[in-house]
């Protein structure tokens, strides 16, 4: 299921989506390796129905969220090169973490898939015991005890798997520590002339710090298993100027809203009478004296008078008005 809303008002702008989605395979991968972050894995040989669980990919609450505000610092100062221009931006997401891979790698199911298919990762898992996980906050872990402490599920839950015989654990049947990050950008533009101006940008990226912690370990023979050992980067902040050049149409005349064309250039026949001939000419042009004109073989009589009044692109401060008829050939 997927949603999404665009709503502007003012000065302000933003786009909202949110994705709720489950996906189930018999392999995925997540990242390279056969490790307990993912990797090729082999379908179980024994038992297809227990390699039926979550991607490795999978996200059950995907919210994203970005806006775009005009600080009205022109509203609340003078309003001046200063104040004018000043946005504040940004992106914001709320994730459901990626689903934690759980395995043994040791061969004691004896089926010798250790070192086998792609990246040698084999199909032995605990067994599990089926209770509460109690999914606890990566911050209150103590890996500095002997033994760790405070690991992010209950481990307890998982024991070894028996020789000859394949664990009971699922691949993947619960999710790791989400996402919640913040990105932030001040954008100051500073009009230079109408075709170019200067944008001063200051970024933050993970702007309030907050700790993106990886995974789990979910390799049962692992001292570290069940505990999270690693983090994302922290906040990242970068200023940069960039220098925008809008390309403006060269101006060639009036615009002549009847017809959606521009009118050229006048041009003066030989019998001295004028008339104006459009683009991609389809056998319509205008005089200006009202009198039938010749262009390109054919002879001109109107059709209909209009009077239009313009803003000439090239000198915006100005406008003009035009009064035209439209010829057709004589059939």
């Amino acid at each position: 299921m997927e949603t999404s809303l665009r709503h502007t008002s003012g000065r302000l702008q933003f786009l909202v989506g949110y994705t709720y989605s489950k996906a189930v395979d018999n392999a995925s991968s997540w990242g390279p390796g056969g490790n307990a972050s993912g990797g090729v894995e082999i379908i179980n040989p024994v038992n297809p129905k227990l390699g039926k669980s979550l991607s490795a990919f999978d996200l059950t609450h995907n919210f994203v969220a970005s806006f775009a505000y005009q600080l009205p610092f022109d509203k609340l100062l003078p309003a001046n090169r200063a104040t004018r221009g000043w946005t504040l931006t940004g992106i914001t997401r709320f994730a459901t973490g990626l689903p934690v891979f759980t395995t043994e790698q040791d061969d004691r199911s004896l089926l010798g898939t250790g070192g086998t298919g792609p990246t040698g990762s084999g199909v032995d898992a605990p067994n599990f015991t089926p209770g509460p996980l109690q999914i606890a906050d990566p911050r209150k872990q103590n890996l500095a005890a002997t033994p760790l402490q405070n690991p992010y599920f209950n481990i307890s839950l998982f024991r070894q798997e028996p020789l000859g015989l394949l664990g009971t654990a699922n691949r993947r049947f619960f999710h790791g520590p989400g996402i919640n990050n913040w990105d932030l950008g001040i954008l100051k533009d500073l009009k230079l002339t109408e075709s170019k101006s200067r944008q001063f940008r200051a970024e933050f990226f993970s702007v309030f710090n907050h700790a993106q912690f990886s995974n789990p370990d979910g390799n049962f023979i692992d001292s570290a298993f069940g505990f999270v050992t690693s983090a994302g980067g922290e906040r990242v902040g970068q200023v940069a100027v960039k220098f925008l050049l809008l390309k403006r149409a060269k101006p060639v005349g009036l615009v002549s809203e009847d017809i959606g064309q521009v009118a050229m250039k006048p041009r003066t026949s030989r019998t001295g009478r004028t008339f104006v001939r459009r683009q991609k000419n389809n056998g319509t042009a205008t005089a200006r004296d009202g009198s039938a004109s010749r262009v390109a073989g054919f002879w001109w009589r109107p059709r209909v008078r209009s009077r239009r009044c313009f803003r000439n692109p090239g000198w915006p401060w100005k406008t003009a008005c035009l009064q035209e008829r439209r010829f057709r050939p004589h059939e």
